[in-house]
């Protein structure tokens, strides 16, 4: 099944000048074989955060939703750090 990323305009243009994450980094994670699929809660909202390599090998962690899967929408994206990308590396 193909699956499809939308990231509102407005928060993608926020997260790449604060964070330094293009879309194409988040795709690329996303679609990392290693990456890693967590779930979380946020004001009674479930999301997921996936970490996974980009082609450069910058490990980034990645907020989404899928309640309209196969749609992902992004949430936010930034560098990996502390457990998240302990947990990457033992992959």
């Amino acid at each position: 099944m193909d699956v499809g990323y939308v990231w509102d305009e407005s928060k993608y243009e926020k997260t790449k000048e604060k964070h330094g994450v293009t879309f194409a980094e988040v795709v690329y994670a996303m679609e990392d074989p290693n990456s890693l699929d967590e779930q979380e809660f946020r004001n009674d909202e479930e999301r997921w955060v996936s970490v996974g390599s980009t082609w450069e090998g910058r490990v980034i962690a990645v907020v989404y939703n899928c309640d309209e899967f196969p749609l992902y929408r992004i949430i936010t994206a930034f560098q990996a750090e502390g457990s998240w990308l302990d947990e990457y590396r033992k992959t």
